[in-house]
């Protein structure tokens, strides 16, 4: 829960964020944050939208980027990784969203969802 004194509200969020990733530390385990996004024109998200993204960029280890496009179907989802400090960034999935549990998987036409990747 944040406090709500004087400080300003991004020290506030970069404070719980830290302490987020502490506890995953602790019992050795992911910790899965949904921040919110600034709007922009362009639909594809990049690591400077999160809302505050200076804490979310220092204390992130991975941040993935989910969005459709204009034009996209319906059951169609994009997936970029924006940041991951252990592996590569900058690579895009197109994932297709199945049923109404929305179970992800690779599009027919691509097999894999990374380039080089076969399907399951």
């Amino acid at each position: 829960k944040l406090e709500s004194d004087a400080q300003r509200h991004d020290l506030l969020v970069g404070d719980a964020l830290s302490e987020l990733r502490s506890i995953g530390k602790k019992y050795n385990c992911p910790v899965l944050v949904a921040p919110h996004l600034k709007r922009r024109q362009d639909p594809q998200p990049k690591l400077s939208d999160f809302a505050n993204s200076s804490a979310v960029e220092r204390i992130a280890r991975l941040a993935l980027g989910v969005w459709r496009a204009d034009d996209d179907p319906q059951e169609m989802v994009r997936v970029s990784v924006l940041k991951n400090t252990h592996g590569v960034k900058g690579v895009q999935a197109e994932l297709m969203m199945h049923g109404p549990s929305a179970t992800i998987q690779s599009p027919p036409s691509q097999g894999g969802l990374f380039e080089g990747e076969e399907a399951p």
